[in-house]
């Protein structure tokens, strides 16, 4: 048991390394982000505080409406989640300042390249996270509770008008305290390809984490 759980842990540091550095590129790229990444860096911007750490605030608050919602049928399990939030923030900080730090990049086309290439590796580790079985990724278990609660809606659907939600408030935020808009052409590229993605890469990370017996 102890072995399968270090499995799983390890797992799951892997694809939140891997979430993380996609992450970055996204960031470093500047041609658009997530509705919820971008709101991320805004408020970064806006506060003075690392994106990194503004992450881990965000995914946190995430977990403690989880526990919220569930109460006493909340697992101890997804507690772990805390580890997967202070992970991902810790892991972006580094990446953004200090291994990106000096990167620069001019040219738009490597820009689209380098973002485009940053979804496709989020995505991929999302999809790890997700296949290890282990824990709820913070925002999408709150997604998950509120359309089991409201039966009415789908956990992608609700996920989807969360995310109109997070683009009105980056617009605000960014007009109120005239920051530059996180919302570009990259936010609608990642809404085009990232569920794909997510269905791309279901089966071989499957085959990999059966073969890893994790």
């Amino acid at each position: 048991m102890i072995a399968k759980y270090a499995k799983k842990i390890i797992t799951l540091i892997v694809g939140v390394l891997i979430i993380s550095l996609g992450a970055s590129l996204t960031i470093k790229a500047a041609i658009g982000l997530s509705a919820w990444d971008a709101m991320g860096v805004t408020v970064s911007k806006i506060i003075k505080i690392k994106i990194g750490t503004v992450t881990i605030f965000f995914n946190g608050s995430c977990i403690f409406v989880q526990m919220l919602m569930e109460k006493k049928k909340f697992r101890p399990i997804e507690l772990f989640q805390f580890l997967n939030v202070f992970l991902i923030g810790t892991f972006i900080n580094m990446f953004i300042y200090n291994i990106f730090n000096n990167w620069e990049i001019t040219y738009y086309a490597v820009r689209l390249l380098v973002g485009v290439v940053g979804f496709a590796v989020c995505a991929f580790g999302v999809t790890i996270v997700l296949e290890s079985k282990f824990i709820r990724n913070p925002l999408e278990g709150v997604c998950l509770l509120v359309a089991e609660r409201l039966q009415k809606i789908t956990m992608g659907r609700f996920r989807q008008l969360l995310d109109i939600v997070f683009i009105a408030v980056v617009l605000l935020l960014s007009f109120v305290f005239k920051e530059e808009i996180a919302i570009r052409e990259g936010t609608l590229i990642c809404m085009i390809i990232f569920g794909p993605l997510l269905d791309l890469y279901k089966k071989p990370v499957r085959k990999i984490i059966d073969k890893l017996k994790i």
